[in-house]
C-alpha cells in the first residue's frame, strides 16, 4: 500500500512542477528611466543552460529527455526488476537514461568535451546583427532582461554572451572579455555595463580575476553563483541525500507558486500522514547502496569531468569534492590540473571582488527566497530561490532556515537596519551589505521581460553612480514579489 502511496505522491508531484502555464510578456510595458543611459553597451551573461545545446553537425538537441527516454528507463526497470529479477535494474536503469539523455555533455579523463560536434549559439557582436537569434530566445528569467535591455537602450547597444557550463572559468572568461572588447571597440566606449544571472556571476566573476574592471564600469548580479552553488558542491562530494523537509517544502512552495490551491492542499495534508518521511527514506536507502554505481558508470564522466562544473563548487565544499571524486578517478593528471586551478579561481573571490571595487566598477546584488531549493543534498533546507542558496547569493548574509526565523536574542544583537521584516535574513554580515537587494517568493532570476522586476534590474545597471540600498525609497533593502512580478516593500508580518 505504501508503494501505491508514495507512487501517487509523485505524480502529484510531478503535477506541481508541469501546470503552470507562464503569461505572456506585456510587450507593451516600456522602462520611463532610460533617460540617464550613459551609452556604455551592455553585455548580458546568462546562466547554465541545457537546453541552448545543439549538435551543429546534425542540428539536434544535446539534452534528450523524452517520453521516449523516460519510457525506456521505465521499460528496462520493469523488464529487469521484474522478469529477470535483476536487483540492479533501478540502478542500471538511471545510468542508461543519464547517458541517454546527458551523455553528449560528458568529458574525457583530461576535462576535454569527447563530442566536440556539442556547442552552443554565440553571438560575437551586437544583438542588431544577429536579430535572427534574438527572435528565438524567451522572454523569461535572464533572457527576459536580455529583451528588457535591447527594448531600453536599442539591440546596437546590448550584447549577449550565451553561456557553454562546461568551459573552465578561464576559457569562459575569455569569451567575455573577447565580447567586452568587441563591444568596446564598435561602441568608441572604453567601459561596458554588465548584467550577470546565476552562473553568469561566476563567469563574470573569472573575468574580473583574468581581466581586471577597467573595462567595466557595473555589474548587476542577479541570482548570482559567483559563491557557488550547494547542489554543485555537495554532488561532487557524493552527498546526495534527501531530507523529508525539503521534500515536502520544495513542491508546496513550488504549487503555491503556480497558484494551485487544490493540489498545495492535497501536498501540506499528506505531510501529517509521513509519506515524506517514507519517501526520503525509499530513496536515501537505495541512494547508500547505489550512488556508487551511478557515480562511476555516468555521473563522473558526464558531469563531473566538466571544469565549468567545478567553478560552481563552494569553496568549503572543494576539498571534500576533490577527495570524492579522485578515488573514483585517481589517474587523471591534466584533470586533476584544471581542478586545482578551478580551486584557485574558487578562493579567489571575495579579493577578486575587491580589486574590481578598486578598480572602479559599481557592484549591485538581487538575491531571491522563499522557494524550496531541490531537494536531494543535505543542506537543501536552507532558504533558497529554487537552485541557488541564499546565503551564497548575497555574499554571506545570515539566513534561517526553511519554516524558522532568527532568534530573538540574535536579533537583538544585530543591527537591526539590516535585519528583514519577516527576521529571516541578516543582511548586516553580507560582504556589500548596502548594495544587497533581497526579494521574497521571486524564484531563481525570475526577471521576465515586461515586469517591475526586470525594470529594478535594468534601474540599477543603468545607474551612474553606486546604488545603495537608499537610493530608491520606492525599492528598499527588503521587498517581496507577487506572481505577476510587482514589487513591494516586505513589511512586518511578512507580507
Amino acid at each position: 500500500m505504501k508503494r501505491i502511496i508514495s507512487l501517487f505522491v509523485c505524480l502529484l508531484m510531478l503535477f506541481s512542477m508541469t501546470v503552470f502555464v507562464a503569461a505572456e510578456p506585456n510587450l507593451n510595458n516600456k522602462p520611463e528611466f532610460i533617460e540617464n543611459y550613459d551609452g556604455y553597451p551592455i553585455v548580458v551573461v546568462r546562466g547554465f543552460n541545457f537546453s541552448g545545446m545543439y549538435n551543429k553537425k546534425t542540428g539536434e538537441k544535446a539534452f534528450s529527455i523524452s517520453t521516449k527516454t523516460i519510457m525506456k528507463l521505465l521499460s528496462d526497470v520493469f523488464i529487469n526488476s521484474l522478469i529477470f529479477r535483476n536487483e540492479n535494474a533501478l540502478a542500471d536503469g538511471i545510468v542508461n537514461f543519464l547517458w541517454d539523455s546527458m551523455g553528449n555533455f560528458a568529458s574525457d579523463d583530461k576535462g576535454n568535451s569527447i563530442n566536440s560536434d556539442i556547442t552552443i549559439h554565440q553571438c560575437y557582436n551586437a544583438m542588431s546583427e544577429d536579430l535572427e537569434f534574438l527572435e528565438t530566445v524567451p522572454y523569461k528569467n535572464a533572457e527576459g532582461v536580455l529583451h528588457e535591455v535591447v527594448d531600453a537602450v536599442g539591440a546596437e547597444n546590448v550584447y549577449f554572451l550565451n553561456l557553454d557550463w562546461r568551459l573552465a572559468p578561464w576559457e569562459s572568461a575569455e569569451r567575455l572579455n573577447n565580447l567586452v572588447e568587441s563591444a568596446k571597440k564598435n561602441s568608441g566606449k572604453d567601459k561596458v555595463k554588465i548584467i550577470c544571472a546565476s552562473m553568469g556571476g561566476a563567469v563574470t566573476t573569472a573575468y574580473l580575476k583574468y581581466y581586471g574592471g577597467k573595462s567595466v564600469d557595473s555589474c548587476t548580479f542577479l541570482s548570482s553563483a559567483h559563491n557557488g552553488a550547494g547542489v554543485a558542491g555537495e554532488a561532487l562530494n557524493g552527498t546526495i541525500v534527501i531530507p523529508s523537509e525539503s521534500f515536502e517544502y520544495y513542491f508546496t512552495t513550488m504549487s503555491e507558486y503556480n497558484g494551485n490551491r487544490v493540489l498545495t492542499f492535497i501536498l501540506k495534508l499528506l505531510g501529517y500522514t509521513g509519506i515524506y518521511d517514507h519517501l526520503a527514506n525509499v530513496v536515501n536507502n537505495f541512494a547508500e547502496k547505489n550512488l556508487d554505481k551511478i557515480y562511476d558508470e555516468a555521473l563522473i564522466d558526464i558531469f563531473a569531468t566538466n571544469p565549468g562544473l567545478w567553478a560552481l563548487c563552494p569553496d568549503e565544499l572543494y576539498d571534500g569534492a576533490i577527495e570524492n571524486i579522485f578515488s573514483y578517478r585517481s589517474d587523471c593528471p591534466e584533470l586533476f590540473e584544471k581542478v586545482m586551478k578551478c580551486r584557485e579561481f574558487v578562493f579567489s573571490t571575495e579579493e577578486t571582488l575587491s580589486e574590481a571595487e578598486k578598480d572602479g566598477v559599481k557592484m549591485t546584488f538581487i538575491s531571491n527566497y522563499d522557494s524550496g531549493l531541490l531537494p536531494i543534498y543535505k543542506n537543501s533546507a536552507e532558504q533558497g530561490d529554487r537552485f541557488l542558496e541564499l546565503r551564497l547569493t548575497s555574499g554571506f548574509a545570515t539566513v534561517a532556515n526553511v519554516n524558522e526565523i532568527l532568534a530573538n536574542d540574535y536579533i537583538e544583537k544585530a543591527d537591526k537596519k539590516y535585519i528583514s521584516p519577516d527576521k529571516i535574513i541578516d543582511a548586516g554580515n553580507c560582504l556589500y551589505k548596502d548594495r544587497t537587494w533581497f526579494i521574497k517568493n521571486a524564484t531563481h532570476v525570475a526577471a521576465d521581460y515586461g515586469t517591475e522586476y526586470s525594470e529594478f534590474v535594468l534601474l540599477l545597471a543603468l545607474s551612474q553612480e553606486q546604488p545603495t540600498i537608499d537610493t530608491f525609497p520606492e525599492y528598499p533593502q527588503f521587498m517581496i514579489s507577487d506572481k505577476s512580478m510587482e514589487l513591494q516593500p516586505l513589511k512586518v508580518n511578512g507580507d
